[in-house]
């Protein structure tokens, strides 16, 4: 049981950045880790009111489930997509999560949850195929010889939370986790291909104007029913 433990995190972490914890609800079910224990001394603590939902009526707190449901959606997704097993889905939650925040959102104008709490747009370069090939560099002092292997070899599983430049590398023959800042990734881009965007394709198209980069007008032949008969894969870029 962590959830008085993360929400007493979420709260050390929110308050610093401006919002008021005094005036939070928070709707949970009857379980006993929310409506006893640390977790209800803590927002007796803080002022935040709680608010359970009647017993087996999971519309009650529809948006909560709602996003249960998109991430297990993004896990599914992640897992099928990678080397990894059904019992590894706590990694790729993690990673679909991390994603989810950095994901515009219609009810937020189209901008981000880390936007909407750092103030600032994310950075996305740093992103990889989730479970690909990653190799993290091995520090001398972790070599026993000069002739020793000066990687590990793992699978990529996300970033670290509070730093972008710190790589999770997941080593299945070990079942742990490196955190570290020298990782090379192979993404197999012939398999998947891979969408580069960029400011110059973009004004080749014609959709923007030269310098401003600003949408004036669709294509004249645009027709949002037609369909595309022939895809074909981006790759070797």
């Amino acid at each position: 049981d962590q959830a008085a433990a993360r929400f007493a995190e979420c709260v050390t972490w929110v308050e610093p950045k401006g919002y008021k914890v005094k005036a939070m609800v928070m709707r949970t079910d009857n379980d006993s880790v929310y409506t006893g224990g640390d977790l209800k001394d803590i927002c007796e603590s803080q002022g935040i009111k709680q608010e359970t939902t009647p017993a087996y009526r999971h519309t009650a707190a529809a948006v909560a489930e709602r996003f249960w449901r998109t991430l297990l959606g993004i896990t599914r997704a992640l897992l099928i997509s990678s080397p990894l097993a059904k019992s590894h889905w706590p990694l790729a939650a993690r990673h679909g999560n991390y994603l989810y925040l950095r994901h515009p959102h219609s009810t937020l104008e189209f901008t981000t949850p880390f936007e909407a709490v750092e103030h600032k747009k994310p950075r996305l370069d740093h992103l990889r195929v989730f479970g690909c090939d990653a190799y993290a560099l091995l520090d001398e002092q972790h070599r026993e010889s000069k002739l020793d292997a000066r990687t590990v070899q793992g699978v990529y599983i996300g970033h670290d939370e509070d730093n972008y430049a710190a790589t999770l590398v997941f080593v299945p023959s070990t079942k742990k986790i490196i955190r570290s800042g020298d990782v090379t990734c192979k993404e197999h881009l012939d398999a998947y291909g891979k969408l580069i965007v960029s400011q110059k394709a973009v004004e080749n198209v014609g959709f923007f104007y030269d310098d401003e980069g600003e949408l004036l007008a669709l294509p004249q032949n645009f027709s949002d029913t037609e369909s595309i008969s022939n895809v074909t894969r981006i790759k070797a870029h």
